[in-house]
C-alpha cells in the first residue's frame, strides 16, 4: 500500500510539472502556426508557432504578449527540435531579422536568431544533440 502511494504521488507530481513547464509549448499545428521559414538550402525549415494558453503565465504570454516557440524540422519534416519553454519574445523579435541555420554563418550545428538579449538563447536549437524538453516532445511525434 505505501508503494502505491509513493507512485501515485511521483506520478501527479510529473504530471503536475508537465503541465506548469511543458503543456504550453507542447501541442502544436496549423491551428497554432504563425510562420514559416525555410533555409536557402532547403535542408531545415523553422516554424513559429503560438504558445498554447494553457498554464496562467501561458495566458499572459499568448493572450497579451503573443509570445512564439519555434520548432525545426529537417528535409523530410521530421522533427529535430525547439526552443526552450523557458524564454519567449514575439514573432517579431525572433523571426523578424536574419536567421541563421545549422552551415549558416559559421553555425555549425544549430540553429540561431539574430538578435540583443538573453532570451536569444533560448531559441537556439542544436540539430545533433537533443535538449531535455525536446527529447521529451519527440516520443509524442
Amino acid at each position: 500500500m505505501k508503494i502505491r502511494a509513493v507512485v501515485s504521488y511521483i506520478s501527479c507530481v510529473m504530471v503536475f510539472l508537465w503541465w506548469l513547464l511543458l503543456s504550453p509549448v507542447f501541442f502544436f499545428g496549423g491551428f497554432n502556426q504563425v510562420k514559416e521559414v525555410v533555409s536557402l538550402d532547403g535542408k531545415f525549415k523553422v516554424v513559429a508557432y503560438n504558445v498554447i494558453p494553457s498554464t496562467p503565465i501561458s495566458i499572459y504570454q499568448s493572450l497579451i504578449e503573443n509570445d512564439v516557440f519555434i520548432v525545426m524540422y529537417g528535409v523530410k519534416g521530421e522533427y529535430l527540435g525547439q526552443s526552450s519553454p523557458f524564454e519567449f519574445s514575439d514573432v517579431d523579435g525572433v523571426l523578424g531579422d536574419v536567421v541563421f541555420f545549422p552551415g549558416e554563418s559559421g553555425n555549425a550545428d544549430f540553429f540561431s536568431i539574430n538578435g540583443v538579449g538573453d532570451y536569444t538563447s533560448g531559441y537556439e536549437i542544436p540539430v545533433g544533440n537533443m535538449r531535455w524538453w525536446s527529447r521529451i516532445s519527440s516520443f509524442f511525434r
